[in-house]
């Protein structure tokens, strides 16, 4: 249940799809830091 809530946190918290707001010095899980390293890799 937790990292369905840590989800819907990110949705709710972090633009999509540019993560302009994303700070991955927060407490992110691992494949959240990930999915936003590999999607600003996917559009550069």
């Amino acid at each position: 249940m937790d990292q369905w809530m840590g989800f819907y946190r990110f949705c709710n918290q972090i633009s999509f799809p540019d993560f302009s707001n994303y700070d991955p010095e927060l407490a992110w899980p691992l494949i959240l830091d990930n999915f936003v390293e590999w999607m600003r890799a996917k559009t550069t």
